[in-house]
């Protein structure tokens, strides 16, 4: 008969009740008694209720980081569509700005073009007048 030991030694006063009582359950096809050695561990710490439990083996480094990655880019994206967005609406607004300064300088032109042209028509009225005053 030939036991497995994987974990523990089996004690001699085991394997000699064993051989001298073979149950059907035991006996194995060969004709030998067949060992099963159980191993009692100590019970792991109950979990409270609502707890995360965490199975499996550990997250490697990668796995951990890679969502953060992912979020990075993702932001990255929307700040670089952000930055897309107010590029086009400060050019617009640069555009709308220098449209309203050109305005006003060509309304400051036409005005000042009309004040000269009002300046010289009371001067030549004047000098009508001190014309007309003069011949009589």
């Amino acid at each position: 008969m030939e036991i497995e030991r994987r974990h523990s030694p089996v004690p001699d006063e085991l394997l000699g009740y064993l051989r001298a009582n073979p149950s059907a359950a035991q006996a194995a096809a060969d004709g030998g008694v067949h060992v099963h050695v159980h191993h009692h561990y100590a019970a792991p710490p109950t979990v409270p209720a609502g707890a995360a439990v965490h199975q499996g083996p550990e997250k490697t480094v990668a796995e951990r980081v890679i969502p953060w990655l992912y979020t990075a880019l993702l932001a990255c994206v929307v700040l670089t569509l952000c930055a897309l967005v107010f590029a086009m609406v400060a050019v617009v607004v640069v555009a709308v700005l220098a449209a309203v300064i050109l305005l006003g300088l060509v309304a400051a032109h036409v005005i000042n073009s009309h004040a000269g042209a009002v300046e010289a028509k009371a001067k030549a009225e004047a000098l009508a007048a001190r014309s007309k005053h003069r011949r009589r």
